[in-house]
C-alpha cells in the first residue's frame, strides 16, 4: 500500500502522541504490533485505510407483511485498498458466505486508482494556497469513499480530490449527514481560491 503508507509517513510528525508518531511513521511494523495496532485501528477513518471493507447499505425482502418472501436481496458497499484486485476480493466474499444457494453479482468493480504529484495541475494547487499560507503542509491522501476520478484517469487525465475550503475538521464530520455544512465564508473564499489556481494553472499551459 505505498499510497496509504506515504499518507501517514507525511503526517507522523505533526502527532502529539508518541505511540502514535511511530506508528503513522511505518504503519506495516505497527500492524503487527498488537498495541500499535489496536490504536491504528482504534479511528475508524484509519481502519478504513487500512484494511478493505464491506458494508450493507440496501436490502430488499418481500413486499407484504403476510406472505414468506420467496427470495432476499443485499446492496454491499465495498471499498478496496490501492493495489488490491476486484475479482479476487469477490472471490473471498464468496468463500466468506460458504453458502452456494446465494448468488453474488457484481454490479460495478474496478481497481484503486492515484494521479502523480508531479504535475502542473498539482504545482499550481500548491502554489495557490502557499501564496495564502507560506506554512501550509501538502499531503497527499487516499479517499476510502467513492469518486468519479478512475473514470477520468483511465482515460490519462489527471484527477485530484481537491477541495478549495479551508474549514474546521468538525464540519468533515458532517458530510452527507444530516447537519452537513460548509460555512459562507469559506464558501466565498474558497470560490476564489479556485479561480487563482484554474488561472495559474491556464498559465502555465502552452
Amino acid at each position: 500500500m505505498p499510497a496509504v503508507d506515504r499518507y501517514f509517513r507525511a503526517i507522523a510528525e505533526l502527532q502529539s502522541d508518541p505511540n502514535l508518531k511511530r506508528a503513522y511513521s511505518d504503519v506495516t511494523a505497527a500492524l503487527r504490533d498488537q498495541t500499535l495496532r489496536e490504536l491504528l485501528l482504534s479511528n475508524p477513518q484509519n481502519s478504513a485505510l487500512l484494511r478493505n471493507t464491506i458494508q450493507p447499505t440496501v436490502v430488499s425482502i418481500g413486499t407484504k407483511t403476510n406472505v414468506i418472501a420467496p427470495i432476499a436481496t443485499a446492496e454491499i458497499d465495498c471499498r478496496l485498498l490501492p493495489g488490491e484486485n476486484p475479482e479476487e476480493f469477490i472471490s473471498e466474499i464468496k468463500r466468506a458466505i460458504g453458502d452456494p444457494a446465494v448468488e453474488v453479482e457484481t454490479m460495478l468493480a474496478f481497481g484503486a486508482s492515484e494521479s502523480p504529484a508531479d504535475t502542473d495541475l498539482y504545482r499550481a494547487i500548491s502554489s495557490s494556497i502557499r501564496a495564502e499560507d507560506p506554512n501550509a503542509l501538502f499531503v497527499p491522501t487516499v479517499l476510502a469513499g467513492f469518486t468519479d476520478s478512475h473514470f477520468f484517469r483511465d482515460l490519462g487525465i489527471v484527477s485530484y480530490g481537491f477541495s478549495p475550503f479551508f474549514i474546521q475538521s468538525q464540519d468533515y464530520s458532517g458530510v452527507h449527514g444530516n447537519d452537513e455544512r460548509i460555512p459562507v465564508v469559506a464558501v466565498k473564499e474558497g470560490t476564489q481560491l479556485l479561480y487563482r489556481i484554474v488561472r495559474s494553472f491556464c498559465i502555465t499551459q502552452p
